[in-house]
């Protein structure tokens, strides 16, 4: 058990604030499973391989665009370092992240500011033919751009056994939809629920949506150049996107020899259902549950559960459905905020409240929507 520093509140550490561990019986799942031997790719703003929540966690990797660090183990923004620390942070006392999957490692791939569709797309095929099991795409485009470069390339992941999970988008409930990689069938697309699990409704939703996670109000771990102190609290699907990543290396973990479809058939079986019932436009098939994931007697399938399935409406397989509307900018916009940021400082032990940035700030519609992060 985790305890806090003499004369530091629990509730106010890194571990007392990750509220998401405790939702998702974290503890419990690490007494089956931590996601020793699994590599998952975060292809995203780069890892930085120097922060202590991450140090020994992240392998050489690659970078892809102008200002990209070419091994993908250094994060200009802060946005890759995140979603690796919620994957793999090695935690280890109450101010340091722990992940979903501590013993996991992450293979960085870093895109470069302006990158587009097709810089994601070469990132998927790297990912997959240098050893990542998992790859998490916290980074959602218009539905309406998808490049069938893209398409091939995930193709091309799940041919080899790969699970690939990506955040649905935020929207700031401007109704764009599930952007892209998400709404690519077999895609596990994951849209962000809060403390209670009800959905956020900045999260995109919609049919292509299969299953919901914690995204709101996560800390995370940030690089120096982007928090002198270390760490961010915020909202986003990429959170989600990455809760979910972790939850797959656990499971890929514990059973060795079972296929990228069936991974994805546990995640998605063993989810609780939430809101109407069965698969809805809010939660897809429910929020995640890897104690159950790791433990429940789910019976295998040949074939990826969510080829069908992201093609239907909330009623099920089969059905036609909006898959998003347009926007207009041609490359990812690292710059845009999201609805809450919140930094934080580690003092003493504790945490201290430094920076609420407020005034809500809505997208524009010109701009493409990544899937996190909370302030850049």
């Amino acid at each position: 058990m985790l305890v806090a520093a003499p004369g530091v509140a629990y509730a106010d550490t890194v571990r007392g604030l990750s509220w998401h561990l405790d939702f998702l019986k974290v503890e419990r799942a690490h007494a089956i499973s931590q996601g020793e031997g699994v590599v998952v790719a975060v292809i995203d703003s780069g890892v930085d391989a120097g922060h202590p929540d991450l140090q020994g966690q992240v392998l050489p990797g690659w970078g892809i665009g102008g200002d990209a660090a070419p091994d993908g183990r250094t994060d200009n923004r802060d946005h890759g370092t995140g979603m690796a620390s919620l994957i793999a942070g090695k935690g280890g006392n109450d101010n340091r992240l722990l992940g979903i999957a501590p013993k996991s490692k992450i293979l960085p791939i870093a895109l470069g500011e302006a990158s587009e569709e097709r810089e994601v797309s070469q990132a998927v095929r790297w990912a997959v033919d240098h050893g990542a099991r998992v790859i998490n795409i916290s980074i959602a485009f218009p539905a309406s751009e998808l490049a069938e470069d893209l398409r091939q390339s995930v193709a091309y992941a799940m041919s080899k056994d790969v699970v690939v999970v990506a955040g649905a988008g935020n929207t700031d409930a401007n109704g764009l939809g599930v952007g892209v990689p998400a709404a690519i069938p077999g895609v596990v697309a994951s849209a962000a629920v809060d403390r209670s699990g009800g959905a956020w409704a900045g999260s995109s939703h919609g049919h292509e949506v299969s299953v919901g996670a914690p995204g709101v109000q996560v800390i995370t771990s940030a690089p120096a150049n982007r928090s002198k102190n270390g760490y961010l609290v915020g909202d986003g699907s990429s959170n989600a996107a990455a809760l979910v990543s972790g939850e797959a290396a656990l499971i890929r973990s514990q059973f060795k020899q079972l296929s990228a479809a069936n991974v994805i058939n546990r995640i998605i079986r063993t989810a609780k259902d939430a809101g109407k019932p069965g698969r809805d436009d809010l939660y897809g098939f429910g929020v995640i549950d890897p104690v159950a994931a790791l433990t429940a007697d789910v019976p295998e399938v040949k074939d990826n559960p969510l080829l069908g399935a992201q093609q239907g409406s909330s009623t099920g397989p089969g059905s036609a459905g909006p898959t998003g509307q347009p926007l207009v900018s041609a490359h990812i916009d690292w710059k845009i905020m999201g609805p809450l940021l919140v930094v934080v400082a580690v003092l003493a032990g504790g945490i201290t409240w430094l920076v609420l940035a407020s005034n809500r700030r809505r997208r524009r519609a010109v701009q493409r929507v990544p899937g996190y992060p909370p302030g850049r």
